[in-house]
C-alpha cells in the first residue's frame, strides 16, 4: 500500500524526496558502519572475488522453488539522468559524514560515474517487516531487515551458503562511497510489493554533539527515529529512473546498485566485469552445468546492456576436467563405496568418529591433449559442501604438464553443517581442528584423508614423457588403466593369432613392446607403439601383412575395438622404421615391403581422456 506521502507525489508530479536517517550511537553502544566490512578479515581473495560469492551465496540461499534463478552483474555507465534522480530525489539530503558522496553528485557532471548492479530473480526477493524491531509472523521471513538494518546471522536462521551473515558488508567496501541501492520485489500477502531504499555504511564521526555510527538509510520516514523502504509503484519508478530494474514485473528477486565500484591500482574500471566473470567461472562453476539441472544457474554479465562473452566451462582450460568429477560426485555424494566409472575414481572419505562419512572423493587422472592449455589448477582437488561453491582448491599432487589430474571433494548432508562452521567469515578455507587434544576432528582427518590418496595410490606424477618412453606404461598405471594389455600392468605384450617366437622361430609372430612414446606431432597427440616381429628363414612375405586395431578402455582390464570413421576418437596415423620415418600411412603395414624389422612402431592418434592400445593381427592377402 502507498503512503500518503508517496500518493501525493504520484498524482502531482512531485519528485519525491527520500528521507535520511543517520543512526547515532545509543546510550548502551552499538555497530558502528565499519564492523560487517572488519569481519571478513584479511583473505587471499580479491575484492571482486569477495562480492561474487557472498552476493551469490545469499541469492543461491534465496532461490525459489522450480524455476531455474538467474543472476548477473552488469557494469553501467551513470547517465545524466541517472544523475539527476540521485541527486534530487534518493540524496537530497548528504550527511556530514559522507562528502565523497557529495563530490560524486555534484562535481563536474561530464565526469564518468559508474554503478555495478547485481541482481537475482527467481529468488525470494527481501520480505519480511521493514523494521528490525518488529516481530515477524507465523511462517513469515525476515530478509529484509536482515539485509539492510542487522549486522550478523540470527541464531534462529538455518545455516545455508552465508554462515555469519558479515559478508553482506563486502558490497559496501566495493564502493569508492560506502554506498548502495537496494530493489526489491518480493511478495506480501500474494502480490508483489516493490520496495526501494539507499544505505551507506561509512565511517563514524561526530556531529552536533553527538556521535554517530557511520550507518545511513534514505527511505520514507516513519518516525524520527526510522524510516522504512519506499514501497509500490513510487519504488518500481526509482529502480527505472535509475536503470536498475532488471527484475521482471512479474517476478520476485533483489538488485543492489554499488555506486562508484572500487578498482585497485591495477584494474581499470572496464575491466571490472571481467574480473567478476573470471570469478563466477573460478567459484561458481558448478553451478554452469547444465547436466546438474538441481544446480543450474542462469548467468549474465553486462557492460552498458551488452552481453560479456563467457567461456562455456566444458572448454575452459581451468575447469573443463572438473566438470565429469563433479557430476559423478552430485550423484553419489551419499554413497560409501568405492567405485570406478572410466576414467573416474569414486572415493568416500571415511572416518571412525560421527559422522562417519564425511563425502565423496571424485578424481580423473588422463592425458592432457596438446590444444588444451596448462592449467594452473592441476593437480587439485576443489572443496565444496551446499550450496557447491567451490571453497578452496586444495593442492595434493604436482602432475607433469603432459598429465591432467582434477578432484572434486562434496561434503556429505552428515557433515556439511561442521565444514561449514569451520570457514571464515569469507567462506574460502576450512580450518583444521587442533591437533592435540581426544575430541573428533572431522575436517583435519577428511583433508588428511584425502591428500592421502594422491601419496599412495600414485605417488608423484612428474613424468617426462618426451625423454622416457616408459613413463607412458608408468602413466597406465597411474591412471589406473592399461594402454596395452587387459591386466593392467601396463607394459606386456599382445600376440598375434600367428604368434609364437623362439630362438629361431617356426611362425611370422609379431607381439606389441612395453616401449610406447607419448609425444605431440604438430597439433595432435600421439602415442607411438613398439612392435616386435619374429620372422622364420626364408619366410615369403609377399603376401602378409599387419592389421593394426585401436582400442580403447571402457574400465581397467576391458578394452572395445574403435569404430572406423571421421568421428574416431582414436586411428592408426601410419607405421614408422627405426629411424622414425613413415612406413606407411594407415593401419595395414605390408610386410614384403620392409626392409629392416628392427625398430618398427605403430602411431596412433592418442584421445584426450582415454586410454587406448592396439590389437596387431597378421593377415594374407588372397
Amino acid at each position: 500500500m502507498k503512503s500518503h506521502l508517496e500518493r501525493a507525489a504520484h498524482y502531482l508530479g512531485v519528485k519525491l524526496k527520500l528521507d535520511l536517517f543517520s543512526a547515532p550511537y545509543p546510550p548502551h553502544g552499538a555497530t558502528d558502519g565499519k564492523a560487517a566490512q572488519k569481519a571478513i578479515g584479511q583473505t587471499e581473495l580479491s575484492l571482486w572475488e569477495v562480492v561474487f560469492r557472498e552476493t551469490f551465496q545469499n541469492s543461491w540461499d534465496a532461490r525459489g522453488q522450480g524455476a531455474t534463478p538467474s543472476f548477473g552483474f552488469e557494469l553501467q555507465t551513470i547517465s545524466p539522468q541517472h544523475l539527476e534522480v540521485l541527486s534530487s530525489e534518493v540524496f537530497s539530503e548528504i550527511p556530514a559524514g559522507l562528502i565523497p558522496l557529495k563530490a560524486f553528485l555534484v562535481s563536474d557532471k561530464e565526469l564518468p560515474r559508474d554503478q555495478m548492479i547485481i541482481w537475482d530473480s527467481g529468488t525470494r526477493g527481501l520480505g519480511g517487516p521493514m523494521r528490525a524491531d518488529v516481530v515477524a509472523g507465523p511462517g513469515q521471513r525476515r530478509d529484509f531487515v536482515d539485509f539492510v538494518f542487522n549486522v550478523g546471522r540470527g541464531i534462529d536462521k538455518a545455516i545455508g551458503g552465508g554462515t555469519y551473515g558479515f559478508g553482506k558488508g563486502v558490497i559496501y567496501a566495493a564502493s569508492t562511497l560506502s554506498t548502495c541501492l537496494v530493489y526489491s520485489q518480493t511478495l506480501v500477502d500474494g502480490q508483489i510489493n516493490y520496495r526501494f531504499i539507499a544505505i551507506s555504511v561509512a565511517d563514524p564521526y561526530e556531529f552536533d554533539g553527538r556521535l554517530m555510527t557511520g550507518r545511513h538509510w534514505w527511505g520514507i520516514a516513519k518516525t524520527e527515529t526510522n524510516v522504512e523502504a519506499v514501497v509500490g509503484d513510487e519504488a518500481r519508478r526509482l529502480a527505472e529512473q535509475l536503470g536498475i530494474d532488471k527484475i521482471p514485473g512479474n517476478s520476485t528477486g533483489t538488485v543492489i546498485s554499488i555506486l562508484s565500484p572500487r578498482k585497485d591500482s591495477t584494474t581499470e574500471t572496464s575491466d571490472l566485469i571481467n574480473e567478476v566473470i573470471n570469478s563466477a567461472q573460478k567459484w561458481a562453476w558448478p553451478h554452469m552445468i547444465q547436466e546438474v539441472s538441481e544446480e543450474f544457474v542462469s548467468f549474465s554479465f553486462k557492460r552498458d546492456g551488452v552481453v560479456a562473452s563467457l567461456t562455456e566451462i566444458s572448454d575452459h582450460k581451468d575447469y573443463k576436467h572438473f566438470v565429469s568429477s563433479f557430476v559423478t560426485a552430485y550423484r553419489n555424494k551419499e554413497s560409501s563405496t568405492s567405485s570406478i566409472e572410466f576414467p573416474l575414481h569414486i572415493k568416500p572419505v571415511k572416518l571412525r568418529t560421527e559422522p562417519s562419512h564425511t563425502g565423496v572423493l571424485v578424481y580423473n587422472r588422463s592425458i592432457r591433449h596438446p590444444a588444451d592449455g596448462v592449467s594452473n589448477l592441476n593437480g587439485t582437488v576443489a572443496l565444496m559442501r551446499n550450496p557447491c561453491i567451490v571453497v578452496k582448491y586444495l593442492q595434493v599432487a604436482e602432475p607433469d604438464s603432459n598429465e591432467v589430474l582434477n578432484g572434486v571433494f562434496l561434503a556429505s548432508k552428515l557433515a556439511d553443517e561442521i565444514f561449514a562452521k569451520s570457514e571464515p567469515v569469507a567462506h574460502n578455507d576450512w580450518a583444521l581442528e587442533p591437533q592435540q587434544g581426544t575430541s573428533p576432528k572431522p575436517v583435519r582427518n577428511t583433508i588428511r584423508d584425502i591428500k592421502k590418496v594422491f601419496s599412495t595410490s600414485s605417488g608423484n606424477m612428474r613424468a617426462n614423457t618426451k625423454s622416457d618412453p616408459s613413463n607412458i606404461a608408468r602413466l597406465s598405471r597411474i591412471l589406473g588403466k592399461s594402454l596395452t594389455n587387459s591386466v593392467g600392468k601396463g607394459s606386456e605384450t599382445v600376440p598375434t593369432s600367428r604368434g609364437g617366437s623362439g630362438s629361431r622361430p617356426k611362425k611370422l609372430s609379431v607381439q606389441l613392446l612395453p616401449d610406447h612414446n607419448l609425444s605431440r606431432v604438430g597439433n595432435q597427440l600421439v602415442t607411438d607403439f613398439s612392435v616386435k616381429f619374429s620372422i622364420p628363414d626364408s619366410y615369403d612375405l609377399s603376401n602378409d601383412f599387419v592389421r593394426a586395431t585401436p582400442r580403447i578402455a571402457l574400465e581397467p582390464g576391458h578394452f572395445e575395438e574403435v569404430a572406423a570413421g571421421e568421428e574416431a576418437e582414436t586411428y592408426v596415423i601410419c607405421w614408422l622404421d627405426g629411424e622414425g620415418a613413415i612406413l606407411v600411412e594407415g593401419p595395414e603395414l605390408p610386410l614384403g615391403e620392409v626392409l629392416n624389422f628392427e625398430g618398427i612402431k605403430v602411431r596412433l592418434l592418442q584421445p584426450r581422456d582415454l586410454a587406448i592400445t592396439v590389437q596387431l593381427k597378421i593377415e594374407v592377402r588372397s
